[in-house]
C-alpha cells in the first residue's frame, strides 16, 4: 500500500466512476436500512447490559467477577462472530454472512428474555454476540461498496446514528420497566425484536458487485450491477447504463492479485497498518465500552447534590445517560462533516477525538462529582475516534480483504469489550476516579498511534 500522495489520486475505476454517478438511489437506502436496523441493535446491547447488571446483582446475588462477565459474554462471541464472518464475507459474499448473523442474533436475543439464571443468560447472550459479530463486518463492508465516493463518510457513519438511536431506545425502556417484575426481561425483549426485523428485511438485498467482482464471478458481477444501476433514478443521457465496452473495462481493471485470506494482512504493504488500526480498536472500545459500562454506578454512587433521593439520583442518571447518546447524533454529523475536509481528513479527525477524550479524563478525574456534565463530553469525544477509525479501515483495504481486514482489527475491538467490564469494575471497586486515569492515558497512546497512521484515505478510491 503506497504512501506517495500520487497513489491516492490514481485514476478511477469504472466502477467507481459509475456508483459515483449513480448517487444515492433507493437501493442504497434499502441496504442502509438492514445495516441501520444492526446497528440499532447493537447500540441497545452494552446499555441493557449495564442496565440489568445492579437489577440482576441484586435478584441473583451476583458476585463483582460475575457482573464482570455478564458484562463481557457478548463481546466474546462478537469476538468470535466477526473473525468468522471476515473470512466468510470475502470468500463467499457478503449477504449470506449478513443473514446467517441475523438469525443467529435473533433467536438468541429473544431467548435471552426467558433465561432462568446467570449460566443460561451468559450462554445466551454469547451467542447473540456471534450473530451480532457475523452480521458486522459484511453489513461495513457491503456499505462502503456501494457507496459513492462524497457520500461514503455519511452513510458509514449514519451507522453510529442508529448505534445512538439504540441505546437511546434501551434506555428510555428500561428506565420505564426495570422497577417492575420481571422488567428486565423486558428490555432484553426489545433487543430480540429489532434483530428479527433485520432478520427480514436483510433477505430483500443483492450481494456486492464488488465482490463478485473481486472474486472474478463477472457474469453474477454485472447482472447485480444493472439490477442496482436499475435504481437510479437520473434519466435520459444521465441514466446509467451498463455496456459491453464498460463490462470489459472493468474486467481488465480487476487486476489485484490478494488472496481472501488472513495471511494476506501480513503482506508488507499491510502489516504495519494492520497492527496499528487494531490497536486503535483496542484503546477506542476500551474507553467507549468501559464508560458505558461503568457510568449508571457512576451517575448514582458520585452524585454532587447530597439532597437528592434514591430516585432522583436514578433519574438523573438516566437523564445524563440519553443526554451522553443524544450529543452524539449532531456530533457524528459534524464529524462526518469535518472528516471530509482536505484540512482535517481521516487521520486527524481520529486524533481530535483522543486529544478531547484524554482532556476530559482528566477534568473528571478531578472533577468526578460533576460527571452528568463531563460524561456526555466524554462520549462524544471518544465516538468521534470510534466513528472515523471505521471509515479509514474500509477505505484503506482492498475488496478482496476487506471484511477480512474489518473482522480481523475489529476483534481488537471486541477484546476491548471483554476486557473492560472486568478491568473497570476492578479499577473502579479500588478508586472511583481510577477508570478515568486508565482512560487518559490510553487515549493519549490512540492520539499517538493515530497521527503515525501511514496514509490518508479521504477521497480515495476502494480498489
Amino acid at each position: 500500500m503506497s504512501q506517495n500522495k500520487s497513489d491516492d489520486n490514481k485514476n478511477s475505476k469504472l466502477i467507481d466512476e459509475l456508483i459515483d454517478k449513480m448517487g444515492i438511489t433507493s437501493y442504497t437506502l434499502r441496504v442502509c436500512t438492514i445495516i441501520y436496523l444492526f446497528n440499532l441493535a447493537d447500540g441497545g446491547e452494552i446499555i441493557v447490559i449495564s442496565l440489568i447488571t445492579t437489577t440482576l446483582g441484586e435478584l441473583w446475588n451476583l458476585s463483582h467477577a460475575e457482573k464482570g462477565l455478564l458484562g463481557s459474554s457478548v463481546f466474546v462471541g462478537v469476538f468470535i462472530g466477526v473473525l468468522i464472518s471476515g473470512k466468510i464475507s470475502d470468500n463467499f459474499g457478503r449477504k449470506p454472512s449478513f443473514i446467517i448473523g441475523s438469525v443467529i442474533s435473533t433467536i438468541f436475543a429473544i431467548l435471552s428474555a426467558f433465561s432462568f439464571n446467570i449460566s443460561s443468560l451468559l450462554v445466551f447472550r454469547t451467542l447473540f454476540g456471534l450473530g451480532i459479530g457475523i452480521m458486522q463486518t459484511p453489513s461495513t463492508a457491503m456499505a462502503t461498496e456501494i457507496a459513492p465516493k462524497k457520500w461514503r463518510i455519511y452513510i458509514l457513519n449514519a451507522n453510529a446514528v442508529f448505534f445512538v438511536l439504540g441505546e437511546v431506545t434501551a434506555v428510555t425502556v428500561g428506565r420505564n420497566v426495570l422497577d417492575i417484575e420481571n422488567g428486565w426481561r423486558i428490555l432484553l425483549a426489545v433487543v430480540g425484536v429489532i434483530s428479527l426485523f433485520s432478520t427480514i428485511v436483510s433477505l430483500f438485498i443483492l450481494e456486492s458487485p464488488r465482490y463478485y467482482i473481486a472474486s472474478k464471478q463477472y457474469e453474477k458481477a454485472f447482472s447485480t450491477l444493472e439490477q442496482i444501476l436499475n435504481y437510479s433514478v437520473k434519466v435520459g443521457e444521465d441514466r446509467v447504463v451498463l455496456t459491453d465496452e464498460m463490462m470489459n473495462r472493468i474486467k481488465e481493471e480487476e487486476s489485484l492479485e490478494i488472496e481472501a485470506n488472513y495471511s494476506s494482512l501480513c503482506d508488507k504493504r499491510y502489516f504495519k497498518l494492520t497492527i496499528m488500526i487494531s490497536l486503535i480498536f483496542l484503546i477506542v472500545s476500551y474507553c467507549y465500552y468501559g464508560l458505558m459500562y461503568i457510568l449508571p454506578q457512576l451517575l448514582v454512587k458520585n452524585d454532587v447534590d447530597p439532597t437528592l433521593t434514591k430516585a432522583e439520583l436514578k433519574s438523573r442518571m438516566y437523564n445524563s445517560m440519553v443526554i451522553s447518546s443524544l450529543i452524539g447524533i449532531p456530533g457524528i454529523m459534524f464529524f462526518s462533516f469535518v472528516s471530509n475536509t482536505k484540512f482535517f481528513g481521516r487521520k486527524k479527525s481520529i486524533s481530535l477525538g483522543f486529544i478531547c477524550s484524554a482532556i476530559t479524563c482528566i477534568f473528571a478525574i478531578f472533577f468526578i462529582s460533576y460527571l452528568y456534565i463531563l460524561a456526555p463530553i466524554l462520549r462524544l469525544s471518544i465516538g468521534l475516534s470510534f466513528c472515523i477509525i471505521y471509515i479509514y479501515v474500509s477505505e484503506a483495504y482492498p475488496t478482496k480483504i476487506r471484511s477480512i481486514s474489518l473482522g480481523f482489527s475489529n476483534s481488537f475491538n471486541r477484546i476491548g469489550g471483554i476486557t473492560t467490564p472486568f478491568l473497570t469494575q476492578l479499577i473502579y471497586s479500588v478508586y472511583r476516579s481510577g477508570p478515568f486515569i486508565v482512560f487518559g492515558i490510553i487515549s493519549a497512546i490512540g492520539f499517538i498511534l493515530s497521527i503515525l497512521l501511514p496514509f490518508e484515505t479521504l477521497n480515495r478510491d476502494i480498489d
